[in-house]
């Protein structure tokens, strides 16, 4: 009887701490280094990318997601109270969620050498023009605006391409777009219910 109980705990065990790793996993993400987490968020300011998240891509998707999601009426979903469901995510959160959407897709290094470009006057002239009217104005794009890119910027673009950084960014460009369009939503979403559990508003989401 020992014996039986005993084989049947074996495999019986390694399936138990097997499936644990596994939760284990999907519950606790890879930490990411703090070089590399350094890097990424260098780069997450160089390009905007936090910064126009939470000034305009945030809002609108928190609209988008109140109406379609959650059935607020939108003539009646002032501006105020979106900022008031905005503030359920902390600039903390946003930048967490943003690091790890890239940090399987931009090593420390390209990430460094991308935010190096886009920090240097072409880059800051060709950003500024990308995001124009979508930043506030009090980041320095706009306080204090770069000239509208020319023929050398557009050539110091192009010869920022072909190396190893630039070509990583354009083979994955889309892809982070996606990502962090995903970011995006998955917080707009996070935010609203948040929202809906402070004030103790009808949980009415579809």
């Amino acid at each position: 009887m020992d014996r039986a109980l005993k084989n049947f705990r074996s495999p019986f065990r390694q399936w138990v701490v097997a499936l644990t790793l596994m939760l284990a996993a999907v519950q606790c993400p890879a930490q990411v280094e703090p070089a590399h987490r350094d890097a990424l968020l260098r780069y997450l300011q160089a390009s905007r990318t936090t910064v126009l998240l939470r000034h305009f891509g945030l809002s609108l998707a928190i609209r988008e997601v109140a109406v379609k999601r959650w059935g607020f009426v939108s003539a009646r979903l002032s501006g105020a109270e979106i900022d008031a469901i905005q503030a359920h995510i902390s600039e903390g959160e946003l930048e967490n969620r943003l690091v790890e959407a890239h940090r399987a897709r931009l090593s420390a290094q390209d990430a460094v050498k991308i935010a190096e470009f886009y920090g240097s006057e072409p880059g800051r002239r060709i950003v500024a023009a990308n995001l124009e009217g979508m930043l506030p104005t009090s980041d320095p794009l706009v306080s204090n605006k770069p000239p509208a890119p020319g023929p050398a910027e557009r050539e110091a673009f192009e010869a920022f391409l072909v190396t190893p950084a630039g070509a990583r960014l354009n083979a994955v460009g889309a892809v982070l777009t996606k990502e962090v369009l995903k970011v995006q939503d998955t917080l707009a979403d996070l935010a609203v219910e948040r929202y809906v559990a402070e004030r103790k508003l009808p949980n009415r989401r579809q």
